[in-house]
């Protein structure tokens, strides 16, 4: 089979224009178009002269002398807080307190207590009674409740069956 002349010869410069492309890619460097573009815009921008001042020290000692003039930065931001209140000492007011008899009745609980070992026979206690400055609370189950007010704050001590 015999290929026309006309084919042959599309051909033929279809391959001439490719291998031109690939030429010309080969020696055409693009970074080299750029580089002469910067170049040229760097040439156009003017330098300008730089004065250089050597830096001073700061005067500390002035600074430390107007400080310490002031006496208000030295005065505390906020005043401290006071300490909280001391809890009620229970053994001195209660003592050796200890539960001889307990009687439930229609008018509540009573406690006989005994203070201290002098007081042989003890006393009775009831909802409110008072003992060394100590009022009874509350009488429960468990034990009985004294309550004392200091400094406008109710302490509480529980004193075991």
């Amino acid at each position: 089979m015999k290929v026309p002349q006309g084919v042959t010869l599309l051909l033929g410069l279809v391959s001439i224009a490719v291998w031109a492309l690939i030429v010309i890619q080969v020696f055409h460097n693009p970074m080299k178009d750029r580089e002469l573009r910067l170049t040229d815009l760097l040439s156009e921008i003017s330098t300008a002269q730089a004065e250089y001042k050597p830096r001073t020290a700061p005067p500390y000692a002035e600074y430390a002398q107007k400080i310490a003039e002031r006496a208000s930065l030295w005065q505390p931001l906020v005043t401290p807080p006071q300490a909280p209140p001391q809890e009620p000492d229970w053994k001195t007011i209660l003592g050796d307190l200890k539960i001889l008899q307990v009687i439930e009745g229609d008018t509540g609980i009573r406690v006989k207590v005994r203070l201290n070992a002098g007081n042989a026979r003890g006393q009775w206690l009831t909802k409110g009674s008072a003992v060394n400055g100590a009022t009874v609370r509350e009488i429960t189950e468990k034990g009985i409740i004294f309550a004392i007010v200091q400094n406008g704050k109710e302490y509480t001590h529980t004193v075991p069956r």
